[in-house]
Formats: structure tokens, sequence, C-alpha cells
């Protein structure tokens, strides 16, 4: 790899712990189910009073290109590797050691960035004009002002019951954990663009502006307590100049990591832009996310693999609703050059929702043109207006698609 592969301007880390306000004890406390006195397992200070952790991040502009050697979802899997042999080493090292119990902690988490890019580049294609270094940009990811928030300020018990309402498998006898991440999460990002090639800043796959997040999300897994499923242990071959020269025995309980959420994500609007000029950009895609995300599990003999809908359906659990003020779907009909040339859809107050046996779509003043159509006899939804006759001449028609589109429904 040459050149730098993240590109950081500034980093600012806030990390404090103060006694916890009266509102955000009797907040705990009501949802523990006992309002007279905190649970047992709360961090508290000398004096008894709870404890709330505050841990803040701040990182200036950020800037993350990938090329395609470098498979970062590898190098990740690799570094989670390195704690755990350093703590199987030390724990072998002691002897009728006995770990404490953890305690409790109320939390507060807030990250922010004022701009995020991640571009991922791939080898230079010898036909198309390419960059200096001779690679080309396949796909890229911009976010301007984030800003992301997690409360952590829930019993135990109260999180456990919540994570059981959002699985549909779940029951009384099944508990979560032991380590369960998230909490109350709020996240706003002010826009979002998502670019792959053949497309563009200018025309990208996808645009989203003012994103809010706000709800429940949870990351944890099943308890092997519950015995879901049968553990084993796993060789993990550490790489050394080529070689196998070190290996470091772990057990994997073989229950995965889910994500159960109730939340809601609203924003101003919504762009996409798709076609059949995108039909070659689909497999590079996948190549790009298995060059970002962990290696999957080895696949076992005579099980097929799963679709993707599958996939989502088994990772994620819970409902989760979206909504934005307005949609705009162009279907490519022609060269990017010439997007003019596509079938539009718009409307506005467009809702998706899903929850557990059902699935929603709501859409208001759905419009979906059609390039050239050289008549159009009917009046467009937004002409309509009491005294206007029913049927007009096409040049007395107000277009709201543009001059060169025509509403066909």
């Amino acid at each position: 790899v040459t050149g730098p592969i993240f590109l950081l301007d500034s980093i600012s880390l806030n990390n404090v712990t103060r006694t916890a306000t009266r509102e955000e004890v009797q907040d705990y406390m009501s949802k523990q189910g006992n309002s007279c006195c905190l649970a047992t397992d709360v961090a508290v200070d000398s004096d008894g009073n709870a404890l709330k952790e505050i841990f803040e991040l701040c990182l200036g502009p950020v800037v993350a290109t990938l090329p395609p050697e470098l498979h970062l979802g590898a190098a990740i899997e690799d570094l989670l590797l390195t704690p755990k042999a350093l703590f199987a080493g030390l724990n072998s090292l002691k002897t009728n050691y006995v770990r404490p119990k953890k305690m409790y902690q109320l939390m507060s988490i807030k990250f922010s960035a004022p701009f995020l890019s991640i571009i991922a580049l791939r080898d230079a294609d010898p036909s198309d004009p390419v960059d200096r270094s001779g690679r080309q940009e396949e796909l890229g990811l911009c976010i301007e002002n984030l800003e992301f928030g997690v409360e952590r300020n829930c019993p135990p018990s109260h999180t456990q019951s919540q994570i059981r309402s959002f699985d549909e498998d779940g029951s009384d006898d099944i508990a979560y954990g032991p380590v369960i991440q998230g909490g109350l999460m709020t996240i706003y990002i002010e826009s979002v663009f998502f670019s792959l090639r053949p497309l563009n800043l200018a025309l990208p796959l996808a645009m989203i502006s003012n994103l809010r997040l706000s709800g429940y999300l949870f990351l944890c897994e099943v308890d092997q307590s519950c015995q879901v499923v049968q553990g084993r242990p796993v060789i993990h071959r550490l790489n050394h100049h080529g070689q196998s020269d070190y290996c470091l025995t772990t057990y994997a309980s073989g229950i995965p990591v889910k994500v159960y959420t109730d939340s809601d994500l609203t924003c101003a609007e919504i762009s996409a832009n798709w076609g059949q000029v995108m039909g070659m950009s689909v497999p590079r895609l996948m190549e790009c996310i298995a060059r970002i995300l962990p290696p999957p599990p080895e696949p076992v003999a005579g099980i097929p693999p799963l679709v993707w809908w599958d996939n989502v359906r088994f990772f994620v659990h819970g409902s989760i609703k979206l909504s934005s003020a307005a949609l705009k779907f162009r279907w490519l009909l022609d060269a990017v050059e010439n997007a003019d040339e596509s079938i539009l859809l718009q409307c506005s107050k467009f809702c998706i929702s899903y929850s557990f046996g059902r699935f929603e779509v709501e859409a208001v003043d759905l419009t979906l043109s059609v390039p050239s159509i050289p008549y159009d006899m009917s009046i467009h939804p937004s002409d309509k207006a009491l005294g206007k006759p029913s049927i007009i001449l096409p040049h007395q028609v107000h277009r709201s698609t543009g001059d060169d589109m025509q509403p066909l429904l």
C-alpha cells in the first residue's frame, strides 16, 4: 500500500465521571420497578451516590482511501484477536483468579465529525481515463455534520425486557448478553452522498438530507447459559512474514451478535438513481463490501447460503420506520451523461414501516413520469382545483416534473 489510508485533521476526547443528577437517578429508578432505592449493582461513589460516565469524542474532517490490496475487514479481525491473545496469556499465569462482579455504569456517549469521506479504489481500466496513481474511484461515501449519541440509563432487567419484546422468538427463559452494546440512540446527519461508478456526486446513487434516527438499538447475543447452540474451539492462524508461525485457540459460542431495535428514521429528502447502465456495478459493489467487512465464516457442507433478505431477517429484529418529506427516484434509460432520459418517480410524505408480521408503504402525491410523451390530456394532481375543467389541452398543463417530462400516472 502506497500513500496514506486515513487522514484525520484533529481529535478531541473528553472522558469524565461525575455524580448523577437527581433527574437521572429518578429516571433510572422508575424503570427498575422499585422507585425507593437504587439497585445494588449500580456503580456508586464512597457516599453511595450513583456515578455517571461522560464520554465525548470529536473528530475533525476524516478521509479514508481504501486501495484494492487492502482487505480492511481481515485487518480488523486480526486486530480484535490481539486483546484475546493478551488476556488469554495473562489469565494463564493467574491461579485461583475470581473475576469481580461487574457494576452497571450509567453512561452518556457522544460522537461528532463535521466531514467523513470513505473512498474504495480499484485497479484502473485501460479503456477509461485514470488519475495519476492509476486507480479509479469505485465507491464513495460522504457524510456531512455527523452527530451520534447514546444514553445508557436503564437497569439491566429493563434492558432484558426491552430486547425480549423486540425479538420475535424471545421468551421469558431467554437471556441476552453478557455484553450488551447500545441504548437510547440518536443520530443526526445533515447530508449523505453515496456514489458508485459510473455515477458521481453530481448524479449520486443515493442522496439523503437531514437524516435523524431516534429510538432504542442494541447489539448483543443470546447468553451462552441458555444453551441455544453448541459452541466449539476455533484455531486462528496468525501470519508472520507470509507464514502461519503462531496460532491462537479461542472458544466460539456459535451465537452471532444481532441487532434489536425500535427506532424511527426521518429525513427531508431521499434521491436515488439506478438503471441498466449500473448492471456491471453490482458485482464490483459486492467486492468493495467484502473488502471492508470481516470475512464470513466458512460455509458448512450441504447447507446453502442464505439470500440477503433472510440474512437481514436473521440479524435484525424489532420494528423500524423510515419517513421522508420528499422522495425522488430516477430510472436511467440512457448513459449517465444523458440523465434526462429516465423514468422519474417522485412523491411527498413517503413512509415505510416494518414490524413483526406487518409491512406498510405510504406515499402522498405520487407521480410517475416518462420522457417525450407527445400528449397528456389529464390534469396533473398539483393543478386540480375547484372550477377547473376535467380535460384541458397539453399546453395548458403546468408540469411540475420539468419541461421535458410529462406525468404518466
